[in-house]
């Protein structure tokens, strides 16, 4: 803790330069608390685009699945005939 002996100037100057500090440390706690933020906010972007994908690539795989039952059962019914 700064501390002066030079009067009430002495005094002020010091409370100037702690708030001066205290102000700094809290522009970089901002930084660095906006850069996990971003941080966070793209890998969600990127989380919701793959699941995205996954959702379309599900679909597809559900339409094939439809077409290979219908082919199976167009199948069994030539077979038995």
């Amino acid at each position: 803790m700064l501390v002066s002996t030079d009067g009430p100037s002495g005094i002020a100057l010091a409370s100037e330069k702690r708030s001066q500090l205290d102000h700094e440390r809290l522009a970089k706690s901002y930084e660095e608390q906006q850069r996990t933020y971003n941080q966070v906010i793209a890998m969600l972007k990127k989380q919701e685009e793959m699941m995205t994908a996954l959702l379309q690539q599900d679909k597809v795989l559900e339409a094939q699945n439809i077409v290979l039952a219908e082919q199976t059962e167009i199948l069994k019914k030539s077979s038995s005939d």
